[in-house]
């Protein structure tokens, strides 16, 4: 069974600059557990271990508290990990973790659908998506729909699955995602996560390819849906395809 190590306290993240010398010393810190070398601290990965070793030593002088009487204590996990992925449209490919990445608890059997664009999937724009990927915007902004009240109006459309496009008003990372990315944990013992759909992320720049043939710009829809504009709703001509070999393991 896997086990993560996880840190006995949890260090504010804040932009503000150091004013006098405790500011300054929480500043270095908050600075190293944000930095290249922690990878993002994604949970059981090497960056994740260095980040939590990094806390226990500063906490160390305040005495034990964790398992065998340090900073530090075990938590057993369960993973769903994307271990290959085959995804196109119209037999053309788009790239795994580059241009679409999905959650693993989501998805199992292979898809075949044809696709449907609907701005930011309010359910007053859906209209028919029986059978369909759609395509959202994943808009943040106050008065558009939340991800979970996306969700539940695609589940009770019909839709068959969703790809939703990183917006790239609101993102800080580059348009990828890194292989961490495909794959869901959860503490062992407990149900796994299960989504009402199967559930993908696009990389904005790739929405072109998913609605070639559509007479579409899609860059336009972007510039539009990062800004809050208006969006149209339509189908467009191609199919999504999509197979994976997942792995579980603990």
């Amino acid at each position: 069974m896997k086990a993560l190590l996880i840190p006995f306290a949890l260090l504010a993240v804040a932009a503000a600059p150091p004013r006098d010398a405790d500011t300054d010393a929480w500043w270095r810190t908050t600075v190293a557990l944000s930095g290249d070398a922690m990878e993002g601290r994604d949970t059981g990965s090497a960056g994740y271990d260095r980040a939590a070793a990094y806390v226990a030593r500063r906490l160390g002088a305040a005495g034990p508290a964790g398992d065998n009487g340090g900073w530090l204590q075990r938590l057993p996990v369960e993973e769903l990990a994307v271990r290959e992925a085959a995804i196109a449209v119209d037999g053309r490919p788009l790239d795994f973790l580059q241009d679409i990445t999905v959650a693993p608890d989501s998805v199992g059997d292979p898809l075949d659908l044809p696709i449907a664009y609907r701005g930011y999937c309010a359910p007053e724009a859906l209209g028919d998506v029986r059978g369909r990927l759609v395509i959202c915007h994943g808009s943040r902004r106050p008065g558009m729909p939340s991800a979970a009240a996306r969700n539940i109006a695609l589940v009770r459309g019909g839709a068959a699955a969703v790809a939703v496009i990183a917006d790239p008003g609101f993102t800080v990372e580059p348009p990828r995602w890194p292989f961490a990315y495909a794959r869901t944990m959860w503490i062992a013992g407990d149900p796994p996560p299960r989504p009402l759909l199967p559930s993908f992320t696009l990389n904005a720049d790739s929405l072109g390819a998913m609605l070639a043939g559509s007479g579409r710009a899609a860059a336009a829809l972007v510039r539009d849906g990062s800004s809050g504009q208006p969006l149209p709703s339509f189908d467009a001509p191609g199919r999504f395809t999509a197979r994976f070999t997942l792995a579980r393991s603990c």
